[in-house]
């Protein structure tokens, strides 16, 4: 098991502007956490990379009757109180009437008393807005709090003999639940095993699903002319997806996601193609069938990277 610490969240992270992205991941999925708890209407953080001084747009909190905001600011070894400072005053220029409370999130303790400090945080007082301040160790009492967070940005699981023996045995009823003597109940539960063990077969596993993909894709060379455009960028959306290492694995859980988004286009496109032929229907049209049959194939190989919900509990090894 690994601890959680922020040098364990950078051998995670990798790269500093890596790191610094998933912090704000990190700080926007605690301050979401937060949120829920009191506030039934939070279902997302609206978060883009155009929120000027804020990292997402400003939320309602109706328990405190009060519009909130956040920060997160990662440092590799001091604070930098000047680059606090820049971003207070980029909140006030845009967000003077529209924000009541600002979390600043921080990897490091942020000193309130030195003047640095004071400074920047008039800058949102002066304008009634309330600060307050989820720091360094805070934070990572936060995320003990939280497996999901524990496991994806340290890679940290709360596994002993016990817990083991207990989710192996709830693995095989679920799977003697669903599969008959029929099937090849060994291969599925190797596989599903091997999801939750996070090891080299599971690695292969998914990779091979991104592998398999792209060579359905290519099987349609010869029958998807009409929608050649729409089938290689959705090649060229999977080719630039990269495979997964052991310490990159939960990225499978966000492959669907991405193609979903980056495919979104050419989805809706295709989908209303099939709307417009249903509606359009006439019976012992071949080709009409046809394209039909073709557009949903497509549409079908652009979910081949999904996880079913089994599989997702066992990766994130959920209790």
């Amino acid at each position: 098991m690994q601890q959680i610490t922020w040098a364990q969240f950078l051998v995670c992270s990798g790269e500093e502007e890596a790191a610094r992205k998933r912090f704000e991941d990190l700080s926007r999925q605690l301050f979401y956490y937060h949120l829920k708890e009191h506030n039934t209407d939070v279902s997302y953080i609206n978060s883009k990379s155009n929120h000027p001084g804020i990292e997402a747009y400003p939320i309602y909190d109706e328990k405190n009757k009060i519009y909130v905001g956040f920060q997160a600011k990662f440092f590799n070894h001091k604070v930098d109180y000047t680059q606090i400072k820049k971003s207070f005053k980029v909140i006030e220029k845009h967000y003077c009437n529209e924000l009541d409370k600002v979390y600043l999130y921080c990897n490091l303790s942020i000193d309130s008393d030195v003047n640095s400090f004071k400074e920047a945080e008039n800058i949102l007082t002066s304008r009634n807005i309330e600060l307050e301040l989820v720091t360094n160790d805070t934070i990572l009492d936060l995320v003990r709090k939280y497996d999901n967070l524990a496991l994806y940005y340290f890679n940290n699981h709360n596994i002993n003999d016990e817990w083991l023996k207990e989710h192996n045995e709830k693995i095989l009823y679920i799977l003697g639940r669903r599969y008959n003597d029929e099937f090849n109940i060994e291969t599925n539960t190797s596989r599903y095993l091997s999801l939750f063990l996070r090891d080299d077969k599971a690695i292969n596993y998914l990779n091979s699903k991104k592998k398999k993909t792209i060579e359905d894709i290519d099987e349609l060379k010869y029958k998807y002319f009409e929608y050649n455009k729409s089938k290689n960028n959705l090649r060229r959306i999977i080719e630039n997806i990269d495979d997964i290492e052991y310490k990159s694995i939960n990225n499978a859980l966000e492959w669907d996601n991405k193609i979903q988004n980056d495919f979104k286009k050419e989805i809706d496109y295709l989908e209303k193609e099939l709307e417009n032929r249903s509606q359009n229907y006439k019976v012992n049209d071949y080709e009409s069938t046809k394209k039909e049959n073709d557009i949903k194939k497509l549409l079908q190989i652009s979910k081949g990277l999904k996880l079913d919900e089994l599989e997702k509990k066992l990766l994130m090894r959920k209790h």
